[in-house]
């Protein structure tokens, strides 16, 4: 039977008793499961016995178990570096040994672990949006591996969740060098954990490392996509996800799609018909159309039970018709009417305004629809079942519906219902017309729809939600309504 220690810090041994007990409790076989904890302050002599007591755990005083965290080492084939937020499932033990094994020898598995915070109950690798001119990298979530059908490569590791055997934290540990550039060089390979045998209590922070430019990070940057000479990044390293079309591969339960078939012949009884508009539109400082943002349109589109306009640009247009059947060209008289001289972040600020009049063009030609979504061009910015229900009453009611993120609108998707579309543009018209004559100058956005809630509170309901890009999620499953929810994440039983 194959060992596990388990490295982790905290302030003292009370701050990490929770996740001690239930990395235990949820093991399939605790008695192969040890610990090694770095505690900023020495126990009590109560919490002495009690560890004692509890099973194999030893500590010292220091900062960070990736320094000299082999110094618990006893023998352990396996090492889990975790955080003190850790909530472990059941039988994790066998299934993240089982799924290790099936990467590769000398692979290691890591990843930003999903919070309740996180739209969707999945592990996401990694990313970054490269160095900045003084060469520090941050780091921050990738695309979700939803359904994933395996554990993908990864450039970067998560060092508050890092899985692999003892010999690979023996050899990467706290230098001038990263933990990620170290794995690279040891030619360790990184893999993103496919399902959530390990979850967070709470969302994991952002956090930054600073870059040299040697010959090892060159090697990296050739290998992944990344150069610190001119400040180019490559897709994978934005996103996370290794593969040439920023895709996951998907393996659906079978639980999940006769669920969610079942589901859609239940809506076909829904009398709500959305018609969901986006735009393209190339504007000053934009990054154009690059295959991030194509990727998150080509999730949305893939949705079969979701009917989608895209406006765009004439430079744009044959590109997204390569993926998208329903595209018009964008004309000036389709947004905001305004005689403001449009220049730099005016014309950026001016589309964010048109929202509403875009809307109710598109009404114009499509009059059958009940309401009328906007929809940011790259707003799913995680996989989903291409057959999955979407329960529109959630988000289509008879008022405007819109999602609220630190008590800020978050206008990437806004559900306004057929006869709010009018009404809607002329107080946007009224609004702008007036700040143009009074500033010279158009509001911004946020500011112009905050003060519409504010005139007319009985147009709208607002949600509150953790983070921008989740209105649409209420109208796709929760965790626990899926069938079977217990086995779906407990790991199948493991010959060892």
């Amino acid at each position: 039977m194959e060992r596990i220690l388990i490295l982790m810090s905290g302030q003292s041994y009370t701050a990490l008793d929770g996740t001690v007990l239930n990395a235990l409790n949820m093991a399939r076989h605790p008695e192969r499961i040890s610990f090694g904890l770095t505690l900023s302050v020495f126990p009590s002599e109560e919490e002495e016995t009690y560890m004692t007591e509890t099973g194999s755990i030893l500590y010292r005083i220091g900062d960070s178990p990736w320094q000299n965290g082999m110094d618990f080492w006893q023998g352990e084939n396996m090492v889990l570096m975790a955080h003190e937020q850790m909530l472990f499932t059941h039988g994790w033990d066998s299934a993240i040994i089982h799924e290790r094994k099936s990467c590769g020898k000398r692979a290691v598995l890591t990843g930003w672990l999903p919070s309740d915070s996180d739209c969707v109950d999945a592990v996401m690798p990694v990313a970054s949006d490269g160095p900045d001119a003084n060469g520090d990298m941050t780091f921050r979530q990738g695309i979700a591996l939803h359904y994933a059908s395996r554990s993908m490569r990864a450039a970067f590791l998560n060092p508050s969740f890092c899985f692999g055997p003892a010999a690979f934290f023996q050899q990467v540990t706290i230098t001038e060098q990263p933990l990620f550039l170290q794995a690279f060089e040891q030619r360790w390979e990184l893999y993103t954990l496919r399902t959530p045998l390990l979850r967070m209590r709470m969302p994991l922070e952002s956090w930054t490392v600073h870059v040299q430019n040697t010959a090892a990070m060159r090697e990296f940057g050739r290998h992944f996509g990344l150069s610190l000479n001119d400040g180019s990044v490559s897709s994978m390293i934005r996103t996370g996800l290794m593969t040439a079309d920023l895709q996951v591969p998907m393996r659906v339960p079978w639980t999940v799609r006769a669920q969610e078939m079942f589901r859609n012949l239940d809506n076909r009884r829904s009398t709500i018909e959305p018609l969901m508009v986006t735009a393209f539109l190339s504007l000053p400082g934009d990054t154009g159309l690059d295959d991030v943002r194509l990727a998150a349109f080509r999730r949305m589109i893939q949705i079969r039970h979701v009917s989608l306009l895209c406006y765009a640009d004439p430079a744009n247009i044959r590109k997204l018709l390569l993926s998208h059947p329903n595209i018009l060209e964008f004309k000036r008289r389709y947004g905001l009417p305004t005689e403001a001289v449009l220049r730099g972040d005016e014309a950026c600020r001016y589309v964010e305004l048109s929202h509403a009049h875009i809307l109710a063009h598109s009404r114009e030609k499509f009059l059958d629809h009940t309401h009328y979504i906007w929809t940011d061009f790259d707003y799913l910015h995680y996989p989903v079942y291409s057959g999955c229900a979407l329960d529109w009453e959630n988000i289509c009611t008879d008022r405007i519906v819109m999602a609220e993120v630190n008590g800020e609108p978050d206008l990437s998707m806004v559900s306004v219902p057929d006869a709010k579309v009018l009404p809607l543009c002329r107080e946007f018209a009224l609004l702008c017309e007036d700040a143009v004559r009074r500033d010279g100058r158009l509001p911004e956005a946020v500011d112009a729809w905050s003060r519409i809630v504010f005139l007319h509170p009985d147009w709208f309901s607002i949600i509150p939600l953790p983070n921008r890009g989740q209105l649409l999620s209420l109208t796709m499953l929760t965790r626990r309504e899926e069938w079977r929810w217990s086995r779906l994440f407990r790991p199948e039983r493991v010959q060892e």
